[in-house]
């Protein structure tokens, strides 16, 4: 049950990342070869806006994507697949980006990468406050 929630969570918050990265729903377009090459390039710009968003959008994608994998294999494996999963996403969603119109795409995924793993790393509290809180419930319904 448990495994299902975290599953189902994961599965719609990474729906609602790719709605929202690829959002002006316009005809889509090839892109030109400038701008496959400069996809590979370090972007001169960024804004805090920018940055501040992404931060807030992948750090629950590797909470939930931790919380999902602790199920099988508790530890650091469950941290490295939730930071993998937060990189592909990102970069999925970049160079998707490549093929929408009046959207500018970078292959940068510096601020989303470190936001999944500090969302992977901050699941250990809350894994550690529900299985105290199931321990608790069960010794209450104990004879």
């Amino acid at each position: 049950m448990i495994a299902s929630r975290y599953r189902g969570s994961l599965a719609v918050w990474a729906l609602l990342l790719a709605y929202a990265s690829l959002y002006p729903f316009v005809p889509l377009r090839l892109p030109s070869m400038e701008e496959v090459g400069a996809f590979f390039v370090w972007p001169g710009y960024a804004t805090g806006f920018d940055v501040a968003l992404n931060i807030l959008a992948y750090v629950p994608l590797g909470t939930l994507a931790c919380l999902y994998f602790r199920q099988a294999e508790p530890g650091v494996k469950a941290i490295l697949k939730a930071v993998g999963i937060g990189a592909a996403l990102s970069f999925a969603m970049e160079s998707s980006q490549l093929f929408v119109p009046y959207r500018v795409a970078s292959s940068t995924t510096s601020p989303r990468t470190p936001a999944a793993r500090s969302g992977a790393r901050c699941s250990s509290p809350i894994r550690s406050i529900r299985s105290s809180r199931d321990r608790s419930a069960s010794y209450a319904s104990a004879p």
